[in-house]
């Protein structure tokens, strides 16, 4: 079978990237190797290849009306220059895919969404689409984009790009320049990212796209190509959600821990009144984080049950070993009750994890796993 690949695929290939198969796409796993890359990131600065991403544009009249109707979060109030994190729901309240909204002016946003969901979010808005007011288009296949993440990475980037990276707020982005070979290259710069890492994200034309990777690793300070291996247990370190994983169609956001971007009063809101009645309810499962009592990896699909019992709880969702912490971690969705109904899960309460046939302790424990103020400039 043949994957898709990005305009980096190439450069990759000369870095001595192991590949895998991602969302449809074939992307770099590790280059030096997941430990280093994850410590790069920690301690000075990981590029990441996020070409894969789809980005579709929002414009005209009704396009603030119309995202309000399918992302969960409130939009029509964002400034321009800001960006929110927000759900793509069904009907029924399922999470088709997690998204960031960028306001570029009153009547124009780009929507970032998940590469393997793309396709099929695509068809969702587009099936939502009024009859006039909204134009979508989707950009994806001509936008690059590359994740500049770690306590370094202003320094780094900052003499490349005419953004002002101090003014720059968590959640807010700028358009500029970024300067190549004597070439201004146009881009949008933002803070955001999925490492628990201050840092940027970058979108730019994808024919440029490799000048730019190329410019950015040639400053060195420290900065080191990162693949997905890295990309994953940083996130799992912060307790950041992936799609497919954590969060699915079989999830929603009460039981997931994304009740705060969710704006249930949005009366028009695609899939309100399943959403409201999930909300009143209450969840029956939690996604909790939990830290294995042994140096034995948790992986996702092992069984989850109530310490020292037969009840099933549920499964692990994300799980492996957290290179910063130096310990094995993992999420897990499971039932809300550990022993029926008024014994409740919190903070502390041990757990079993079968990990190859053998029943494992572990215990819930506070998240994140890691935490460094990623909102800092």
């Amino acid at each position: 079978m043949s994957y898709q690949q990005t305009v980096l695929h190439g450069h990759h290939q000369r870095l001595g990237a192991r590949m895998m198969e991602f969302g449809g796409w074939e992307m770099p796993l590790q280059y030096a190797g997941i430990l280093a890359e994850h410590e790069a990131t920690r301690t000075a600065a990981g590029l990441f290849d996020t070409c894969h991403m789809g980005e579709f544009i929002i414009e005209g009249p009704g396009a603030a009306a119309f995202l309000d109707r399918v992302i969960t979060r409130r939009l029509a109030d964002m400034q321009p220059g800001e960006c929110r994190y927000g759900l793509i729901c069904d009907k029924q309240g399922g999470i088709l895919d997690d998204c960031i909204t960028y306001r570029y002016g009153a009547e124009r946003f780009m929507v970032v969404v998940n590469a393997g969901t793309c396709a099929g979010d695509l068809a969702h808005l587009q099936a939502h689409l009024p009859a006039a007011g909204v134009r979508l288009t989707d950009i994806s296949e001509a936008t690059g984009k590359l994740d500049l993440q770690g306590p370094k990475a202003r320094e780094i980037l900052q003499p490349l790009t005419d953004v002002d990276l101090s003014a720059l707020a968590y959640f807010h982005f700028r358009e500029g320049t970024v300067k190549v070979a004597g070439a201004n290259i146009n881009v949008t710069v933002s803070r955001t990212g999925y490492t628990g890492e201050p840092g940027y994200e970058l979108y730019l034309p994808a024919e440029r796209t490799p000048d730019v990777w190329d410019a950015l690793l040639a400053i060195g300070n420290g900065l080191m190509p990162a693949g997905l291996g890295a990309r994953d247990t940083l996130r799992l370190e912060a307790c950041l959600l992936l799609h497919g994983s954590d969060i699915s169609r079989q999830t929603n956001p009460f039981e997931t821990g994304l009740r705060w971007c969710v704006d249930v009063d949005k009366l028009d809101l695609i899939g309100g009144d399943a959403l409201r009645k999930l909300k009143e309810a209450g969840p029956a499962r939690r996604l909790v984080a939990f830290r294995m009592q042994e140096r034995v990896p948790a992986r996702r699909g092992y069984a989850v049950y109530a310490a020292d019992s037969e009840r099933r709880l549920g499964d692990v969702s994300s799980g492996g070993f957290g290179p910063t912490v130096q310990a094995s971690i993992g999420l897990a969705l499971i039932a809300a009750a550990a022993n029926g109904a008024g014994s409740g899960i919190g903070i502390g309460t041990e757990l079993d994890v079968v990990v190859r046939g053998k029943r494992r302790r572990a215990r819930i424990v506070k998240k994140p796993f890691y935490r460094n103020d990623a909102t800092k400039a």
